[in-house]
């Protein structure tokens, strides 16, 4: 898995795949963009079912959940769309 990194594409992150990232990113979609999830179980596109701490989308998309686990950082996008489109 390669680990995404502040100045990279996005694009990996709403791919659907699980992809690490960079405590920059997650710090960047936690305090400057509007979370529509925060605390709420999610089904990622993985099949996974986790409580992340938030989750973000834009406009009448899936949301994308972002955690820390293991002390890593985590993006993937959910089943779920964006419930304030």
């Amino acid at each position: 898995m390669k680990k995404i990194q502040y100045g990279d594409s996005y694009k990996p992150i709403a791919s659907g795949w699980q992809v690490e990232i960079d405590k920059e990113i997650f710090d960047y979609f936690l305090g400057v963009l509007v979370h529509v999830a925060m605390g709420q179980t999610v089904i990622l596109t993985t099949g996974r079912r986790i409580t992340p701490p938030f989750c973000f989308a834009e406009g009448a998309e899936n949301m994308i959940a972002f955690w820390e686990e293991d002390e890593k950082f985590y993006a993937c996008k959910t089943r779920q769309m964006n419930p304030y489109a």
